[in-house]
């Protein structure tokens, strides 16, 4: 209380012993250096002292100290404090015009801004003078214990910007400094990361850089900037924190992609140890598609392309789903429809895809909604269905069989296998299972099962079957009875049952099993699925 009184009491000693500030050059130097030594404060005094030193041997221009003089007088007399306003301002205008300050503003410039200001916004002007005497000599924005925002160049354009203040429905103008060229620097983790040949305006009242051009690149994760960057077409720099923001940019990595593709930016300036688990800068493209062949051996992606730090992925593009292509001894195998997929060079993993799997026979087998895994070296594909995912509860779908198969998961190699293997996702028992719809035929398995026996059994019951489905059907009688019985087989068969019969009842239990026919060997019964 003690020192707030003495303060009040200084500043109405100044008033009180007429102390004026002229508008002459001459005569202000002396009267403002005198008027901080009644304070009787070290630091202001020292403060002084520079300051008279300055104005009498300093750069400034005759004009350039007339209009100081001018304004700053008349600011007096409006209320303006001579410490610590007036000193702040004058200060200010002497440390633009020092060479050795790495950002300058041409004085006239600051002293027509000061101006406006005292008209438009007199209480904003001390801050406004705070802000560029703390932002001239090192080009620092905002410096905290975690980063420093810097902006590396020696000449800008000191002015007002005007924009929409959209969330309170307003135009508003501030004073702003605008910069072409310039290198915007942020110092964190020890590394300095730029944004490159910038242009746009740093708006002074809230830290923050609207651009229209610059360049970011991933130079900090070991790449050089000349082989993978960004053309930032619009973009903001929050300097308050760390974070850019780029709803339009261009990217260009042409030791990958065949050309340079369009999206958006984003970066939050972190720093990691290991390159490969960053998370930024990120890159997602949105306009256009493009073909990547042989990103890993024996694939063809068509879509958008994303990166995430390091990591390289491939998107959906709007509505349109990106496409892997794998092949496998020359031809197309399976084609992935997706909205998201990490480009891994050791295993491609996605979930909730649609699948085609293209057979050597001819059928597609299709699934709306799976789970892939793709193992790049072995070629090997894993469909499988998450019985917790409501998405992915639905079967396959064999074109060729025209059926649907409720299978845990789908195993192939086609470059290995023969086979498809259909099977649960955990099957500690290791089983395997035969489907066949009603309408396929394979020579080699039905041969498989006449054995010992003249007759093949699945033919046999066939034939017995459309003989009496005929037979009904001439006498115009519905068929009651839903099955045959295992004697009136090998009956319509010209065998005799006595020397048949046993063989012929294994035979009917082996059918069974694959889910082909329902026998009952005590009954004899035989029955068709229908």
């Amino acid at each position: 209380m003690r020192k707030l009184l003495l303060f009040g009491v200084s500043l109405l000693g100044l008033r009180a012993q007429g102390i004026t500030l002229p508008e002459s050059p001459d005569e202000f130097g002396v009267a403002f250096k005198e008027a901080l030594d009644r304070f009787k404060r070290p630091d202001i005094s020292q403060r002084a002292q520079a300051f008279f030193s300055s104005w009498e041997t300093g750069d400034l221009s005759v004009p350039e100290k007339k209009s100081i003089a001018r304004l700053a007088s008349r600011l007096y007399k409006k209320g303006f404090k001579v410490y610590p306003d007036l000193l702040t301002f004058v200060e200010a205008a002497l440390i633009l015009k020092n060479p050795e300050t790495r950002v300058r503003v041409p004085v006239p410039q600051f002293i027509a801004l000061s101006e406006t200001l005292a008209q438009e916004n007199p209480t904003y002007l001390p801050r406004f003078w705070e802000i560029i005497a703390k932002f001239a000599p090192q080009g620092i924005v905002n410096q905290t214990s975690i980063f420093t925002w810097r902006i590396d160049k020696s000449e800008a354009r000191l002015g007002f910007f005007t924009y929409w203040d959209s969330a309170n429905f307003v135009e508003k103008r501030v004073p702003a400094l605008f910069f072409r060229g310039t290198n915007l620097i942020c110092s964190t983790g020890g590394i300095d990361i730029t944004i490159r040949e910038a242009n746009g305006v740093l708006n002074l009242t809230n830290r923050r850089f609207i651009g229209t051009e610059g360049k970011a690149d991933w130079s900090r994760l070991g790449v050089g900037f000349t082989e993978l960057y960004c053309d930032l077409d619009s973009f903001v720099v929050d300097m308050n924190i760390r974070r850019l923001e780029a709803p339009k940019a261009t990217l260009y990595y042409a030791s990958f992609l065949p050309h340079p593709v369009k999206g958006r930016f984003y970066d939050d300036f972190t720093v990691t140890k290991d390159p490969a688990q960053a998370h930024s800068p990120v890159f997602e493209m949105t306009e256009g598609s493009i073909e990547i062949k042989e990103f890993i051996p024996n694939t063809t992606y068509r879509g958008g392309f994303g990166l995430y730090g390091l990591t390289k992925y491939g998107s959906a593009v709007g509505d349109t789903l990106a496409e892997l292509s794998v092949y496998a001894k020359g031809k197309e195998v399976m084609r992935v429809f997706l909205q998201r997929l990490e480009f891994s060079p050791k295993k491609l993993v996605a979930n909730e895809v649609s699948v085609e799997l293209y057979l050597p026979f001819g059928d597609t087998i299709y699934y709306p909604v799976t789970d892939l895994i793709y193992d790049v070296a072995s070629q090997e594909i894993l469909l499988n269905r998450n019985r917790k995912n409501p998405r992915t509860r639905q079967g396959f779908y064999s074109t060729y069989h025209k059926m649907e198969m409720l299978f845990d998961a789908i195993q192939w190699n086609p470059v290995r296998d023969t086979v498809m293997r259909f099977t649960a996702i955990i099957d500690p028992k290791g089983k395997y299972g035969v489907v066949q719809s009603i309408d396929f035929f394979n020579q080699r398995e039905y041969e498989s099962y006449k054995d010992i026996l003249p007759i093949n059994p699945i033919g046999a019951i066939y034939r017995l079957i459309k003989e009496r489905e005929a037979q009904m059907k001439s006498r115009r009688r519905r068929a009651i009875r839903s099955y045959i019985l295992d004697t009136d087989i090998l009956k319509s068969q010209g065998l005799d049952a006595k020397t048949y019969m046993k063989p012929f009842q294994i035979r009917l239990e082996d059918i069974e099993t694959y889910g082909f026919i329902k026998y009952d060997k005590e009954l004899g019964t035989v029955e068709t699925p229908s």
